[in-house]
């Protein structure tokens, strides 16, 4: 390392160590159609710097939020280092699945799991193929799924099994594709928003109180927050532990009260009205929606 030029290192950092030359990176020999996750590898870290670039290195994780209208796909990253126990997460990808939500592949199970191909392979190409082994990734389905589930338990097992067949397949350390309940739901919702506007983590120029939430999705509403009073159902109570606080809500969830299933509801309400009463019309006919 010593006889090494700044100069020579192309795809490194390069920074003094003790007097003498560190690349802060493996270097690699990659084509330029490649992605750099996947290029093969050149030249290797001393032992003794690899435990120094592990820690520079972030983890990932990638999650599935399998909706009731669609499914969209996240890969999130954080420091080896975590504050107060808890890692501290940025996003580094986004992706939203083609098609509905996997609840409507009823009728064609395999087609849920092939439908998650095209956001996973953007996934594999932003994680460096040396943490796909180690990377969990999983998937969460909600409303949706759980109406299908009440309705149809088979055809929900089946598209379950589906997906995890697909998602098993991948390099990513997949860790099983399950039925979030409401409260988990409404917990991880609250959870997302106060922790955006800097209310979990101590960030410079972000302070105040936490926030509820009050989320409305295609199939359900949740509604979470911190209440001044004791939680008197405890089937609507959860508890966590975030950066070293303990966090106690209130949550509860609506099923059958998201925006498609009230747009479901309403259409059923006026066709049985106008077919009883016959208001602004024949007799016999439904109302119109105006």
């Amino acid at each position: 390392w010593e006889d090494m030029k700044e100069s020579s290192l192309k795809g490194g950092d390069v920074t003094r160590d003790r007097g003498r030359c560190v690349c802060t990176s493996v270097l690699h020999r990659c084509p330029g159609s490649q992605p750099w996750g996947q290029c093969e590898p050149i030249m290797r870290l001393h032992p003794s710097d690899q435990l120094k670039l592990k820690i520079m290195t972030p983890n990932f994780g990638v999650v599935f939020d399998a909706g009731s209208t669609h499914t969209s796909l996240f890969v999130y990253r954080w420091p080896a280092d975590k504050q107060n126990s808890t890692g501290v997460v940025s996003q580094a990808l986004a992706c939203q699945v083609k098609g509905p939500g996997i609840s409507s592949y009823a009728s064609d199970p395999a087609q849920a799991g092939e439908s998650l191909q095209g956001c996973l392979e953007e996934a594999l190409v932003i994680i460096p193929q040396a943490k796909h082994q180690e990377t969990p990734a999983f998937l969460g389905a909600t409303a949706g799924m759980r109406l299908l589930s009440q309705k149809n338990g088979s055809q929900a097992t089946a598209i379950f099994a589906a997906v995890s067949q697909a998602l098993g397949r991948s390099p990513l350390d997949f860790r099983g594709a399950e039925l979030l309940t409401g409260q988990d739901e409404g917990a991880f919702g609250w959870i997302t928003i106060n922790y955006v506007l800097g209310r979990l983590v101590q960030v410079p120029g972000l302070t105040g109180t936490l926030v509820g939430a009050l989320d409305m999705g295609g199939a359900s509403t949740q509604i979470t927050f911190v209440p001044r009073g004791p939680i008197l159902d405890e089937s609507s109570q959860a508890t966590f532990r975030l950066y070293g606080s303990e966090h106690r809500v209130y949550t509860h969830s609506y099923l059958c009260f998201g925006h498609d299933q009230m747009l479901t509801r309403l259409l059923a309400q006026l066709v049985q009205v106008g077919l009883a009463v016959g208001k602004g019309g024949a007799a016999g006919q439904p109302l119109g929606l105006c």
